[in-house]
């Protein structure tokens, strides 16, 4: 009985930490009112993932960036989203609005923030088609040299 709880134990431990580590899909809920699930709603799509918070003026200041490379490389094949770790929609989309935020805009996503060890917001994930990190960048700086590493993943 013992082993079955055990073995038991450790199956639930391990799907968990599956789902929830880079490279896994994650589930978030769109300020559009949809649900963003990245196995599916970017599915064999490297991903860029752009962690903010509504209070961070570099946030702000780096959203021009990456509106850019969503117009310039989402036709290409790149999934991009901007992630709040709001628990509520509102500071979020009131954020789109006013910044022009034209890519996916998810919240409540403090779970996933750790899961990436973002410690410091903006940060910037770019993944893989299979969506493994292929390359992390902290803070803002307009010289981040996104395009390179886009090119590598399209």
């Amino acid at each position: 009985m013992k082993k079955i709880l055990l073995i038991s134990v450790l199956a639930l431990t391990m799907s968990a930490c599956a789902s929830s580590v880079p490279g896994g899909s994650f589930k978030l809920p769109n300020i559009n009112g949809t649900t963003f699930d990245s196995s599916v709603d970017a599915k064999n799509q490297p991903v860029f993932i752009a962690f903010m918070a509504t209070y961070c003026g570099y946030c702000k200041m780096s959203v021009p960036q990456v509106v850019e490379i969503s117009k310039t490389y989402g036709p290409k094949g790149l999934k991009v989203i901007g992630i709040f770790a709001n628990e509520s929609k509102d500071e979020p989309a009131e954020y789109a609005k006013n910044y022009g935020v034209t890519y996916d805009v998810l919240y409540n996503g403090g779970e996933i923030s750790q899961n990436f060890n973002v410690n410091g917001v903006p940060h910037f994930v770019l993944l893989d088609k299979n969506h493994n990190i292929v390359k992390m960048w902290s803070g803002y700086n307009p010289k981040h040299n996104f395009a390179e590493e886009i090119n590598k993943v399209l």
